[in-house]
């Protein structure tokens, strides 16, 4: 048997440890039972075109047993490995084990990452895996391709308490390979067992049961000992030791500073600043993700009664006139500008923006109130203090959020999602003149006293059954009507002959 060393840190088993359970009594993953294990991870049925006495299809059209049963493995990883945190939560983009579409765009990157065809043009993505290397490698180049390092340990054989009872008394799903009787091969996902009657509950790819397998050596075939193991990093501003720091992490106090005068530019009035911190990526263990809000204003320089602060320069600069400064308006108090902070319209302004372009992102809003610059008597747009955002409503998971000027909106993916983004859809007007382009455009449009038909041409009305046939005759563009026309024409002619 060769088995590959695991390493990982002691944050990932302490986390990873189940509860202790009797040998008599069935485990399951996360402390379920037989009738609620399907609660913390739901089973997925292979459905693939290349069965076709198989129903549903819940991973992608050509996935066999070995994808839909990785698939359902990494949706379990994705909800129950260290509360979602750090890489774990990429390992079904835009969705968790609950999530259809995620589920489907995670099987169709595992099968695209090993390279298999359709069933109609290679075996090689669909059957041949006789080595359990190469679901570890594939495994490796998945989680690999979403930026992190994670590894695995595989068996060419498997063993009940190394392989079997040891990973699932520790809350590990078991991605198991065996030769059925009867011959070829299948991959299913172990999520119980029962170590008294060496027996194992398994979720079969081939419809959504929880079925009990005694344990038969000698149909073993491959086992993955499926826990995701390493790290985003180890050092730097924005690494904890193991994981990339959230969003929410400040790394850099005070990165960025604004000199201004928030108090006016009258006599006497001060020179402030504020600044801003730069929080962390969440994606990265340097300090490069965005500025923070910016914080409260603080006196700079003091400046004297024959000075004000000068919004250019900001410093004090020497005013021979103190005189008033403003006589009226929502930004004066009469002879003095009002601060900066000071809020001259009550009455909120709204927002509106896309989440992002993923698939299923949201319309999300804020709200500002309009304040005083300090350096105008008016009211304006130019100074807005704006609240969080927040999302007004999310698209449809087959659905992305656009905004061409008008306002966001959500569209249908007509193409589809793959990977958590909308496949872009290809207009189809080659045989068409006029009318929608099957993308929300239009083919174009027709000239004046033509109209556009069901097939996108233009057409004259009148001709060829349009409305000016008259009512009660045949189809001006029927059969019988050409055979009356040409009937008519040929009598004509021998009239004429005669």
């Amino acid at each position: 048997m060769t088995r590959l060393g695991l390493v990982l840190p002691a944050l990932l088993l302490a986390t990873t440890l189940g509860p202790a359970t009797a040998a008599a009594q069935p485990v399951f993953l996360q402390g379920a039972d037989s009738t609620t294990i399907t609660t913390v991870l739901p089973p997925r049925a292979q459905g693939s075109r290349c069965c076709s006495g198989c129903a549903g299809n819940d991973a992608c059209p050509d996935c066999a047993c070995w994808a839909t049963a990785a698939g359902m493995l990494f949706a379990y990883w994705d909800d129950h490995g260290h509360a979602g945190a750090g890489p774990w939560e990429q390992l079904l983009a835009g969705g968790g084990a609950a999530d259809l579409d995620a589920y489907r765009a995670t099987t169709q990157r595992l099968f695209d990452l090993y390279g298999g065809d359709s069933c109609d043009g290679s075996s090689v993505g669909l059957w041949v895996w006789g080595f359990c290397a190469a679901d570890r490698e594939l495994f490796e180049r998945f989680t690999s391709s979403l930026g992190y390092s994670f590894y695995f340990e595989d068996s060419d054989f498997v063993y009940w308490e190394e392989d079997v009872a040891s990973d699932l008394n520790t809350w590990k799903p078991v991605y198991y390979g065996y030769y059925p009787e009867g011959g070829g091969n299948h991959v299913v996902l172990l999520v119980g067992h029962e170590a008294a009657g060496r027996a194992m509950w398994l979720y079969n790819t081939w419809d959504y049961a929880a079925h009990v397998k005694g344990f038969d050596e000698a149909w073993n075939h491959c086992v993955v000992n499926t826990e995701p193991g390493g790290t985003d990093c180890s050092t730097g501003a924005c690494c904890d030791g193991t994981f990339f720091s959230p969003p929410t992490q400040v790394c850099e106090p005070d990165a960025a500073e604004e000199f201004g005068c928030p108090w006016g530019t009258a006599c006497d009035s001060d020179v402030g600043v504020r600044r801003r911190d730069r929080h962390c990526s969440g994606e990265s263990e340097t300090c490069g993700g965005a500025l923070g809000e910016w914080k409260a204003w603080e006196r700079a320089e003091l400046c004297g009664p024959a000075e004000a602060c000068s919004w250019t320069a900001a410093n004090c600069t020497a005013v021979a006139d103190c005189s008033c400064e403003c006589s009226s308006g929502p930004c004066c108090d009469g002879c003095r500008l009002l601060r900066a902070d000071h809020v001259c319209d009550d009455t909120p302004v709204e927002e509106l923006r896309c989440s992002s372009d993923a698939c299923g992102a949201a319309i999300q809003r804020r709200e500002g109130l309009r304040h005083c610059s300090g350096t105008w008597d008016g009211c304006g747009d130019d100074f807005i203090a704006w609240g969080e955002w927040s999302d007004e409503r999310a698209c449809p998971a087959l659905s992305y959020c656009t905004d061409d000027g008008d306002g966001p909106e959500c569209r249908e993916c007509t193409g589809g999602c793959r990977d958590g983004r909308c496949v872009p859809c290809e207009p189809e007007c080659r045989f068409k003149q006029c009318g929608p382009d099957g993308c929300g455009g239009s083919c174009g449009s027709c000239p004046a006293g033509m109209r556009c038909s069901g097939a996108g041409l233009c057409v004259t009305p009148g001709v060829a059954g349009g409305p000016g046939c008259a009512v009660g005759r045949p189809s001006c563009g029927s059969p019988v009507a050409v055979l009356l026309a040409l009937a008519v024409f040929v009598a004509r002619r021998r009239r004429r002959r005669g």
